[in-house]
């Protein structure tokens, strides 16, 4: 079951989101459904061709990575974000002006 208050509560989101992956809906039809799934459903059906089996497919795996998933016996799993790569941190140590534009870098083992 997807939870529809969490859909409207991150809207601008999602929809922005949805005209990127069906670009032949346009930013008004996405507005009439009201974040409702059914007509979002009904809404990709219409404009993409799909069966009402793989609508609800893509639109269910589409809204699971906005956690829109209850929690509780979801038959859609939430989207499980990769982890943040940590990078190497670099401090630049500049020293006298010299007009030339040179710097000496030191790499340090600071990660964040």
């Amino acid at each position: 079951m997807i939870n529809e208050n969490v859909i409207k509560g991150q809207w601008k989101v999602i929809k922005g989101e949805a005209q990127k992956l069906w670009g032949k809906v346009t930013d008004d039809e996405w507005d009439q459904t009201r974040g409702n799934v059914a007509e979002m459903e009904g809404l990709l059906q219409r404009k993409m061709g799909y069966q009402q089996d793989e609508a609800k497919s893509e639109l269910h795996n589409f809204l699971g990575r906005f956690n829109a998933g209850t929690g509780s016996g979801n038959e859609f799993p939430e989207y499980d974000a990769p982890e943040k790569e940590s990078r190497p941190y670099h401090d630049v140590v500049m020293e006298e002006d010299t007009g030339v534009g040179s710097t000496n870098e030191v790499e340090t083992d600071k990660t964040y």
